[in-house]
């Protein structure tokens, strides 16, 4: 029930390899949809490969950052998040709902630890 000129995503996935991954569609108020790809190498990596430098294809409409910090756990101390910020086509038109769609192989594992909205001021 919200509009934003810019969603961003903190995310990121194990087993990602460069290939489609899943997507997030956008599900606005008249009934159409946009989706946003995640595809791996292009606007995410594997959490596992922390630290290590790496230059996303980012474009006018779409950036991957690394999140500064290296998080993880005693399992996997060296684990990355990324932020994936997408300019959002339709920021006149109200957001109902945002979907996670996996691709169809599902090997990899997705995580999503937030989204938020952006408005310009």
């Amino acid at each position: 029930g919200e509009q934003a000129d810019i969603l961003y995503f903190l995310h990121s996935g194990a087993w990602v390899e460069p290939r489609p991954l899943w997507s997030y569609q956008l599900h606005y108020e008249d009934g159409t949809i946009f989706e946003i790809p995640v595809i791996g190498n292009v606007n995410i990596r594997d959490w596992a490969l922390a630290g290590q430098p790496f230059e996303f294809y980012n474009t006018e409409t779409r950036r991957t950052t690394a999140w500064p910090d290296i998080v993880g756990n005693a399992l996997s101390p060296d684990c990355g998040l990324y932020v994936l910020e997408h300019r959002n086509p339709h920021p006149d038109r109200t957001i109902t709902e945002i979907r996670f769609v996996q691709a169809e192989d599902r090997m990899s594992v997705p995580i999503l630890l937030n989204i938020t909205l952006g408005r310009q001021r």
